[in-house]
């Protein structure tokens, strides 16, 4: 699997996070190098750890929502009094997220398009995006008119915006401290090793 394609899926499907989307974490390199070598992956406590780094912040959209609702449903857990939101067109991925990533289809599997066919999936990619999408219906909330600049939408965006600004904080923190741990170990590795090629002067001796 093409190498951009299988990041697309970590950072969206399997370990979905709030920014950063684009950098290649840690996590990310060490799902892709298990998936390429068809290593075994302990799914369960990946998710688990996944939803727990999530529940840090208080804006964090609930994770893996379709696996959630079909465990409750094959556990036999009531939800039918439970608030939903319902699946737009734009919730989804489908072959038009990969034309603008630049990759065709070819039989089944996806490869990335060069010389003329780049060009077709351009022209595919500015179709897709001139698609009106629906209005959700039947979503949480009070029902409001639609308007394009409205308090809500505002409001939506600044909770985004700063949910991912305190993300991208978060994990710059969390990188500092790891790096200041390594260095730290490093230098107490040091002071070890002097301290054993210390050689006492003979006047310290006397």
């Amino acid at each position: 699997m093409e190498e951009r394609v299988l990041h697309y899926l970590i950072v969206w499907l399997l370990c979905p996070r709030g920014s950063n989307l684009a950098q290649c974490l840690e996590t990310d390199l060490m799902l892709m190098s298990a998936i390429t070598q068809n290593l075994k992956i302990n799914w369960a406590s990946l998710i688990s750890d996944t939803m727990v780094r999530a529940k840090r912040y208080d804006r964090a959209h609930l994770l893996y929502p379709l696996l959630i609702f079909l465990i409750c449903v094959y556990k036999g857990v009531d939800v039918t009094s439970e608030k939903f939101v319902h699946v737009l067109p734009s919730h989804q991925i489908e072959e038009s997220t990969l034309h603008q990533m630049g990759f065709i289809r070819q039989g089944n599997m996806f490869v990335r398009a060069e010389g003329d066919n780049a060009q077709d999936v351009d022209e595919s990619a500015e179709e897709d995006e001139a698609i009106p999408m629906p209005d959700p219906t039947n979503v949480v909330g009070p029902s409001h008119p639609p308007q394009e600049y409205s308090l809500e939408s505002i409001s939506r965006q600044i909770e985004a915006m700063a949910f991912m600004q305190q993300t991208r904080m978060d994990d710059m923190m969390a990188y500092h401290t790891l790096r200041y741990d390594e260095i730290n170990t490093h230098l107490k590795e040091i002071d070890d090793k002097l301290a054993k090629l210390y050689v006492p002067d003979s006047d310290d001796e006397s």
